[in-house]
């Protein structure tokens, strides 16, 4: 038995994080979350993070929610993601 979706409600909410993410840090997690599984997306954006010189915990909770904005693209589709993504980057 599959297991069920998270409610997109809540996964807009688990993401809200990525608003206070700027530049290319945005625009990296972006590209990674519309592209990798959420596994990949996470550590591939931690250590991202942490290159640039983000704490570790502070890289790890956008890490999270990197991983959820992947989740919603495998979940709901790449219009949900797109939908999500442009209200990111319209802030910029």
């Amino acid at each position: 038995m599959q297991k069920a979706k998270r409610s997109l409600s809540e996964l807009e909410t688990r993401v809200i994080v990525l608003e206070n993410v700027e530049g290319n840090n945005l625009r990296y997690i972006i590209s990674i979350a519309s592209t990798n599984s959420p596994s990949s997306v996470f550590s591939l954006a931690s250590m991202w993070l942490t290159n640039c010189g983000f704490a570790q915990k502070e890289a790890d909770e956008i890490a999270k929610a990197a991983r959820w904005l992947a989740i919603i693209r495998r979940d709901y589709g790449p219009r949900e993601f797109e939908r999500i993504t442009k209200g990111f980057t319209s802030t910029e």
